[in-house]
């Protein structure tokens, strides 16, 4: 089939047909002489021409809007840079503060003629009934594996239909609820069979969202938004800045929102808090920033994409948009009643991720179907081989722990137990969603621990003791339990609050009562400071401590530590590395080269 905007003679096998404007000319598969066969060349070559001019169009089009593109992330780089100096109490913050928090897109953006590049598909009518978006997904595998042909580095349109419509995952007469072109069906192709279950496996998130999509523009323009992100990271480390897709579906979000926050009480609140979400996640520029300084992990983490940690714990979150989408959750009544499937469990991990990157605790309250968890049992297959993992906790009650330093201290060694099984085959875990739910609770323990200013007098008689474990247990988990890559530098965060820590309590006698602790602390702050101006000083203090408990191989430190938190094959290779530097300092000391 050709698609020629000229009118012209029928050819042999169809004849010409004038479908909304175009004249659509049908060739035949099986010519019956010679000039039919040219007649046929000539009209597939015309058709692929015109393609080819349209092409041509859309890139000139896209080079026009490029200065528009460089005001907008002027405006709104410089909106949110205002606005982090000086972040509202969310806990009183009103409906009225919501609005004055989008205040900051102005008219500007208003009077632009602002749209991403065009193509055929670009003069889509915004009347598609509910019904239409509900028939189309019933037909969508929510099984679907996003296509490499379509996510080159270098183009984000769909360069090649055969893949995707013998797959039957892409509707060509689709219609969508908002002036788009190609490239949605493959960002929600992706998000579909990719980036949502990610987040919840099993569940009805990806169809609710999927529907929600096709219902509310503003949350078609946040979850493309969020897609392309998604996308752009993946294909790092060259992540391109320059994205008007991007570009153009964030400020479609941000345009959109302010008019919903006209009316805060006739706003849909689920759709509000999913786009500053999505919003407050996703500021791809932060990813590019930490590019520049990217190292490679000290740590073999397990289990590292489980929920895209991966992924959003390089992104740094913003922090007014954070602000304004907890104001509008507590006009909710708190995340138990927002209602879009898995939107509380995302919101619950996005806080849970933002606190352990600023060493803070968590905003929200546990989930309750989180409190409601049975107790795990750890079966001897899983125990074995770690038999002696966290015993050691137990002397430092009352010293250095207190009870709920305790019990937190012992559901991550019992999640270690579950890792440990799954990476080795013993016992992989089947269910993810479970375990995923357990893994934040724990997570959301951990950060919710009060530090040793917040203690009640007489709680724990060594305060700095207390925290040095708090600290190192916090590094195992970035490392273990809740990996996160290094690129936003949390590594080197608790590595230098652990150092502030020990130096300032560097006579207490806390040390030479427990030796054993302090071999451990010294270890894993040692592993996380690799690349670190700090390596040294943990260097040169662990070569004191295991001298002094006549230590002189791996071995043994590892027969010390493993009855601390320390799990084998995410921590052996960081530690031998450290352990070498150990021996070279201690050498030189001696003399020997």
């Amino acid at each position: 089939m050709a698609n020629n905007n000229r009118p012209g003679p029928g050819v042999s096998g169809g004849g010409n047909h004038n479908v909304g404007g175009l004249d659509l000319q049908f060739v035949s598969m099986n010519p019956s002489s010679q000039l039919e066969k040219q007649r046929n060349k000539k009209v597939i070559r015309s058709a692929a021409m015109k393609s080819f001019r349209r092409k041509q169009m859309s890139q000139k089009a896209q080079d026009k809007v490029g200065p528009v593109r460089e005001v907008v992330e002027l405006h709104c780089s410089s909106e949110l840079g205002a606005k982090n100096n000086s972040l509202p109490d969310t806990r009183s913050l009103s409906a009225g503060d919501g609005a004055n928090w989008l205040g900051g897109i102005e008219d500007s953006f208003s009077d632009m003629s602002w749209g991403p590049p065009t193509s055929p598909l670009s003069n889509s009518s915004s009347n598609s009934s509910e019904s239409d978006s509900m028939s189309v997904f019933d037909e969508m595998p929510q099984g679907g594996r996003f296509l490499s042909q379509v996510s080159t580095p270098g183009s984000s349109v769909v360069s090649s239909p055969k893949s995707l419509l013998g797959a039957g995952r892409i509707d060509p007469f689709r219609i969508y609820p908002l002036d788009a072109n190609n490239t949605i069906p493959e960002l929600f192709d992706h998000s579909v069979g990719i980036l949502w279950p990610g987040f919840s496996p099993e569940s009805q998130m990806p169809a609710a969202w999927f529907r929600k999509a096709w219902e509310r523009p503003i949350v078609m323009h946040a979850l493309a938004f969020g897609a392309i992100v998604h996308m752009d990271v993946l294909r790092s480390p060259r992540l391109s800045l320059e994205n008007p897709l991007r570009l153009f579906h964030k400020v479609q979000t941000m345009r959109l929102l302010k008019e919903e926050m006209k009316n805060p009480n006739q706003a849909v609140l689920d759709d509000v808090i999913l786009a500053i979400l999505t919003l407050s996640t996703n500021e791809v520029e932060t990813v590019a920033n930490n590019i520049k300084e990217k190292a490679r992990s000290p740590f073999n983490s397990p289990l590292a994409s489980i929920q895209w940690l991966d992924v959003y714990g390089c992104i740094s979150h913003v922090k007014t948009h954070t602000a304004a989408m907890r104001s509008i959750i507590a006009r909710r009544g708190g995340l138990e009643n927002v209602e879009l499937p898995g939107l509380a469990e995302v919101l619950f991990l996005s806080d849970v991720l933002g606190a352990t990157q600023n060493l803070s605790k968590p905003h929200f309250p546990l989930l309750l179907a989180a409190r409601d968890l049975p107790p795990l049992e750890i079966d001897r297959v899983l125990r074995f081989p770690l038999m002696k993992l966290g015993q050691a906790f137990e002397s430092l009650s009352a010293f250095g722990v207190n009870e709920r330093a305790l019990g937190v201290l012992q559901t991550m060694v019992d999640l270690s137990m579950i890792i440990d099984g799954h990476t080795r085959g013993a016992k992989p875990i089947k269910d993810m969603a479970s375990f995923i739910l357990r893994r934040n609770a724990v997570q959301h323990s951990l950060t919710s621990l009060p530090s040793g200013e917040e203690l009640e007098v007489g709680e724990v008689s060594s305060v700095c003791l207390y925290e040095s474990i708090r600290h190192a247990a916090m590094i195992y988990s970035v490392a273990v339990t809740f990996p996160l890559p290094p690129l936003t530098g949390v590594f080197g965060k608790l590595s230098l609050a652990l150092k502030g820590i020990m130096e300032t309590s560097k006579f207490d006698p806390c040390w030479q009562l427990s030796p054993k602790t302090l071999l451990w602390i010294l270890t894993l702050g040692g592993i996380a400071a690799s690349g670190t101006d700090e390596r040294a000083w943990y260097v040169q203090n662990l070569e004191a401590v295991s001298g002094a408990l006549k230590l002189s191989d791996w071995r043994y430190v590892v027969v010390n530590i493993e009855e601390y938190l320390w799990l084998e094959s995410a921590c052996d290779n960081g530690g031998r590395s450290l352990w070498d530097e150990v021996l070279s300092d201690r050498f030189l000391q001696m003399g020997i080269d």
